[in-house]
């Protein structure tokens, strides 16, 4: 019986109730329910009765051990939080340059008590380094107060806190850096390493695959990797590991004890280098413990190591589970685990009589991946809203480059530690492994439906179904390779049954109008027929703008936008256009002709041009046959730049009428209103995301709307002001927000 593995899942559960907020009172009762299973069922002798003591022995010590951190860590840190205070850090690391100063993680002291923390300046200084003690005037709080896709990632990776130091610094700094941080030192020197060797085209996926930094990467290769689906062998995982124990025992030559004597120091080594990653500790303790049995002459248990891997997280920190990196890892690794093997042993049945060896790698390659995906599906679609339908092929096709790039990238950065002309020469084989994998990336995600986003009914009832079908072939003893040809022929006639519903779907109504759930900015999307347009694509996260309007054209059947209408040129209305751009084709591109020197505006018409698409300047009043009804663009009422001059959008639909003004304030709206006749309208989206200078009461009054839409997100400008709701419910309209509503679409 695997008593190891039993309480290490049982643990892991027991944690649980702690860290999604169950009462207190709850948390008792399962204490004393579990511990009283865990006695009784220990006096018993038979084998299922000794598994449910130990498993309950785990749940208690699972949900006594996680109520005990919270205590004494993530309440004690939080205690901390509040208004203005005086507290030191000590840095734990080298400080990242930002727009705005830099950032670093150390560990912050108040009145004796002891944080991590991730400490954000105003300042950077080079010359700071591990061990130096910064003291300063700034605030502290939770990390779970950030936004709500990284609510609770500080306390997943063990970082409770966070805090803005930004007045009144001085700095003790060590003459060394003390032992407990040299991982630090030695990461911090790998990357100026790779700094020095390599081009910069690179740079971002050499960093990545060495350090786990994927700062380096930009948006769009980002994006490619994942609907390419390789995104995963660029984080530092378990594929990593395997790839440097698959080193060691190679130099080693798998010798029984030389092995384990030399394997388990580089693999501490190597967690301490990655700063303790925990799909890397969960890999490392596998491989460990893989590596005693071997040493000790006991039989290895996959399961028994996986298990303890996970118990050893936990132990460390709880909140780990809420990693999505250690959850996409472990679900992984359990699939493989478990139907690896068999699902090779299918694509094997039809193996060639030549190329054999080759045909077993391809069947392992696309056995592995496959297995992976059997448990992590649900998770990638419901974190990334994104199923690649490419990853077995791209697998294929990078995986090995990406394996050879990784082994040959340590040892090249190694040779520059000592000779950096020698190391540039050998780097060369890894920048064109990495290149190569770059081309084929952003090549694969140009094919068409090589991702689906299951974000419509039809799509998500697909999905239900593939992945039941795929878990009752995987779940039957017995199989047969007619069934698994039937089953996936159903699941891919579906698929196209759903993508064609949904192309239909979008094609029910006249018109449809969406604003795009893109956080602090707007991004308006029109499809009349078969033409389609977009007002505005900007948000809290920059390129991610671009990438949600991308996939709801993706989405609907749509490869092409006809008209992207910008109404000035502020990043939360422009930020996303880069990554659209990438993405889908746009034939015309209108601005405002203002703001001729802006940076934003030069960048935009740079884009345009590489991009093959039309700039149109509006300059006059401008009229759009648009399926079955017309979009006028009225051109600016100012020609101060700025809020002031904004394009308006009218769309006239029939006897449905909407109406955009950008940020336009007020003054702006009176003057748009004495130059038009404007009719009353059913929709109005709210000026500059619900600002009290902006949806004036001569506007509402004039216009009538019976819909409000306000584009909004989590923000420090007040947005929506109290005062505009108030104007808009006296004017008797319904009001919706992204931010409470989510993306918001309407239908005629």
């Amino acid at each position: 019986m695997r008593k190891l593995a039993c309480f290490s899942f049982a643990f892991a559960a027991g944690v649980l109730p702690n860290l999604f907020g169950a009462p207190r009172w709850v948390c008792c009762v399962l204490l004393v329910l579990f511990a009283v299973t865990a006695v009784v069922f220990g006096r018993w002798k038979g084998l299922r009765e000794r598994a449910a003591a130990i498993c309950a022995a785990g749940l208690c010590a699972g949900l006594l051990w996680s109520a005990v951190y919270n205590h004494f860590v993530i309440d004690r840190a939080e205690a901390m939080a509040g208004e203005r205070c005086v507290f030191s850090v000590e840095l734990s690391a080298y400080p990242e340059p930002t727009g705005y100063g830099c950032s670093v993680r150390g560990y912050v002291e108040r009145d004796g008590v002891r944080a991590r923390a991730t400490v954000y300046l105003g300042t950077y200084d080079e010359s700071w380094k591990p061990g130096d003690v910064l003291t300063g005037t700034g605030t502290l709080e939770s990390s779970a107060d950030g936004d709500r896709e990284s609510r609770w990632y500080g306390r997943s990776v063990g970082i409770p806190m966070q805090a803005l130091l930004f007045h009144g610094i001085t700095v003790e700094a060590v003459q060394s850096v003390p032992a407990r941080y040299w991982p630090a030192v030695l990461s911090h020197r790998l990357k100026q390493t790779a700094e020095a060797i390599f081009p910069a085209d690179v740079l971002g996926y050499v960093r990545a695959l060495l350090t786990g930094e994927k700062s380096g990467l930009s948006y769009q290769h980002k994006s490619d990797l994942q609907i390419a689906g390789v995104y995963h062998a660029l984080a530092v995982s378990g594929m990593h590991v395997s790839t440097l124990m698959s080193v060691m025992a190679f130099l080693t030559m798998r010798n029984r004890r030389l092995y384990p004597l030399i394997g388990i120091p580089v693999l501490v080594c190597y967690c301490l280098l990655l700063g303790g990653v925990s799909s890397v500790v969960r890999a490392s303790v596998m491989q460990a413990f893989l590596m005693a049995a071997a040493f000790f002459r006991r039989e290895s248990d996959a399961p028994t190591a996986l298990g303890a891997s996970l118990l050893l997280l936990t132990a460390i920190n709880p909140w780990c589970l809420l990693n999505i990196g250690l959850q996409l890892s472990f679900l992984a690794t359990a699939g493989i685990l478990a139907f690896q093997h068999r699902i090779q042993m299918l694509l094997m049945s039809r193996k060639p009589k030549h190329l054999r060896d080759f045909w077993y790698w391809v069947t392992g390659v696309a056995a592995t991946t496959l297995s992976a995906l059997v448990l992590t599906l649900p998770l990638l679609s419901w974190y990334f809203g994104m199923i690649s339908m490419l990853t077995v092929l791209s697998n294929l096709l990078m995986v090995p480059a990406i394996t050879a790039a990784f082994a040959l990238g340590f040892f090249v950065c190694g040779i520059g530690f000592f000779s950096l002309p020698a190391a540039s020469v050998l780097a060369l084989p890894v920048t064109g492994l990495l290149r190569y994998v770059a081309w084929c990336a952003h090549g694969l995600a140009g094919l068409p439906f090589a991702a689906v986003y299951p974000d419509t009914p039809y799509l998500i009832l697909w999905l239900c179904f593939a992945y039941g079908t795929l878990l009752w072939l995987l779940l039957r003893k017995k199989t047969t390779g007619r069934t698994w040809r039937m089953s996936f022929g159903w699941i891919t006639v579906t698929l196209c049954i759903s993508l064609l519903c949904t192309w239909q779907d979008g094609r029910s109504s006249s018109v449809s109008f969406t604003a795009l759930d893109v956080g602090q900015g707007q991004c308006l999307f029109f499809r009349s027929g078969d033409a389609t347009a977009a007002v505005d694509c900007g948000g809290s996260y920059g390129d991610e703008a671009g990438e949600i309007l991308a996939r709801t054209l993706l989405s609907g059947g749509q490869n092409r936008l006809h008209y992207l209408i910008l109404t000035h040129y502020d990043l939360d209305h422009t930020g996303g256009v880069r990554q659209l751009l990438y993405r889908i084709r746009v034939d015309c591109l209108l601005m405002p002709d203002i703001d001729r020197d802006s940076e934003v505006r030069q960048e935009l018409e740079a884009l345009a041009a590489d991009c093959g698409t039309t700039v149109r300047y509006v300059t006059g009043d401008l009229t759009i046959d648009f399926g079955a009804g017309t979009l006028q663009v009225f051109a600016p009422v100012s020609r101060e730049g700025g809020n002031e001059s904004s394009l308006s959008i009218l769309g006239s639909f029939g006897d449905y009428d909407l109406l955009v003004t950008g940020d336009m304030t007020m003054s702006a709206e009176e003057r748009l209103l004495e130059r038009h006749d404007l009719p009353d309208i059913e929709l109005l989206v709210a000026g500059h995301h619900g600002s009290r200078y902006s949806t004036g009461e001569d506007l509402l009054s004039a216009l009538t709307p019976e819909l409000v839409v306000i584009s909004v997100g989590e923000n420090s400008y007040g947005h929506p002001d109290p005062s505009v709701l108030e104007r808009i419910a006296t004017a008797g309209a319904e009001v919706l927000r992204t931010d409470q509503n989510g993306t918001i679409t309407v239908r005629r």
